[in-house]
């Protein structure tokens, strides 16, 4: 018998007899048997564990930990299954201490688990439902974010707690972003950044504002956009927040380079990039690479971008960012079929539709379906891409993005001036260019506008009318 078979079937035999003995005492004497366990794990690992800082929205983003930490989630079940009431309380400080521990390794899965316990036993505590519901956001579970957070602000109301109830009604205006029920979003922000001003508080403020900001950038409201950022960043310069200032650098590098203002993107961008890596901040890190290198590829340096998106995803997974991971494999997918290197562009996109399917991000879902009509027209499906293009041009279109409906109905024109119908493709494009001036795209017009006329050439057309498309918005 091999060494390494002798000691698995030693472990299992271990265990079987551990759970036999287990099984052979009287329930009373199992509980007994906890609390002294616990009792004695507890002095092991340095005696009572300090609690956490509060919950709320303005938690510290790093948590001092205890040696008891490496044992919290063991602390709080053997005081569960110990039944003594006495001993509630101090289950939940481990609960609680296990969930932030877990929140930390980027377990979002495991602390989810946690913070459930933890509403569970304090069912009034409004902090945990506010914790469990963004847990939940960041995990796609939306129907126990909403849940949670459902709870969390008739809570909040109910108590007077302010801040919390302006954190909760952010909270829920991004998830109904992510949903696409941008009339719900509007106002759970619009009520969030009122209250954060009515209470002076420049964290809420920085935070709402810049949330708010995305969402008008995403509808193709720039000006709007624009002057959120600022003063998100201004009111979060003011608290000296550093950590929650690079997010919202990277967000407003975003919005430049949506309105071609490339040399300033890139600044913004590693501005973010810095910040994110003095404060430890993983993911913010990875979007800030993520951004860069689709800058690289809009400049054609291939090889550069292709490195950053190795980084960024390399991050994504690090993390637990599959937000994130989905968004930038996406990207991947366009640098892949501009190298040539299809199929491995399939696979990437047919990968990112799952996870945005998955965590119903259904923006992105709109964008990775027009992505997958640009690689099924690669590959001469030309039917099949035009349907994709029609499908992501309707889920755009509910989300209000005018840049991507846009964008879509500008490839579609190409489509279908592959395919001879010249007619169809010069209306598609009036559209789709329309919509591409009107929201400030520039860059992406200007190089579409240089490929439709290729395109035109070929077909024997004169090049479709560019000019008169609508004033272009304000950067």
């Amino acid at each position: 018998m091999s060494r390494t078979f002798a000691e698995t079937a030693y472990l299992f035999r271990h265990a079987l007899l551990r759970d036999a003995a287990y099984g052979l005492q009287l329930p009373g004497d199992r509980a007994k048997l906890h609390e002294l366990a616990f009792h004695l794990t507890e002095q092991a690992f340095g005696g009572r564990a300090p609690e956490p800082p509060p919950l709320g929205p303005v938690r510290p983003a790093v948590v001092a930990t205890c040696a008891a930490d490496l044992v919290a989630a063991d602390l709080a079940l053997h005081c569960a299954l110990a039944e003594d009431e006495t001993l509630q309380p101090i289950r939940l400080l481990y609960l609680k201490r296990a969930a932030l521990r877990a929140e930390q390794d980027f377990r979002d899965a495991d602390a989810l688990k946690l913070w459930q316990q933890c509403r569970a036993i304090a069912p009034h505590a409004v902090d945990l439902h506010w914790c469990t519901g963004t847990c939940a956001t960041r995990l796609g579970r939306a129907t126990d974010a909403e849940q949670a957070l459902g709870v969390a602000l008739e809570l909040s109301r109910a108590q007077s707690n302010q801040p919390m109830e302006c954190a909760v009604l952010g909270a829920l205006a991004g998830l109904y972003r992510e949903q696409g029920d941008i009339p719900q979003a509007q106002e759970r922000y619009t009520s969030a950044l009122t209250l954060a001003r009515k209470l002076g508080n420049n964290h809420l403020v920085g935070v709402m504002a810049g949330s708010f900001a995305l969402l008008q950038g995403e509808i193709g409201s720039v000006a709007s956009a624009e002057a959120g950022y600022l003063e998100s960043l201004a009111s979060l310069r003011r608290q000296g927040d550093t950590r929650a200032t690079a997010q919202v650098l990277c967000n407003l590098a975003t919005l430049y380079a949506m309105t071609a203002r490339t040399p300033l993107s890139e600044q913004t961008f590693r501005q973010a990039l810095e910040l994110a890596r003095q404060n430890g901040h993983r993911r913010v890190e990875g979007n800030a690479l993520g951004g860069l290198a689709r800058l690289c590829f809009q400049a054609d340096r291939n090889d550069e971008s292709g490195q950053l998106y190795a980084q960024s995803i390399a991050i994504h997974r690090e993390t637990g960012n599959i937000r994130g991971l989905g968004t930038e494999m996406q990207n991947l997918a366009g640098l892949e079929m501009h190298c040539g290197r299809i199929e491995h562009a399939g696979d990437l996109l047919r990968s990112a539709t799952e996870i945005h399917r998955e965590i119903g991000n259904r923006l992105s879902l709109g964008m990775a379906t027009g992505s997958m009509a640009g690689w099924l027209s690669l590959n001469g499906r030309t039917h099949e891409a035009g349907a994709h293009y029609h499908q992501a041009i309707e889920m755009l279109r509910e989300l209000r993005n005018v840049r991507g409906e846009g964008a879509q109905w500008c490839y579609l024109a190409l489509l279908l001036l592959q395919d001879n119908r010249v007619s169809q493709a010069r209306e598609a494009w009036q559209r789709g260019a329309s919509m591409l001036a009107s929201s400030g795209d520039g860059d992406q017009l200007a190089y579409l506008a240089g490929v439709c006329a290729e395109y035109c050439t070929k077909a024997g057309v004169a090049p479709f009318d560019s000019t008169a498309l609508g004033e272009r918005a304000e950067p």
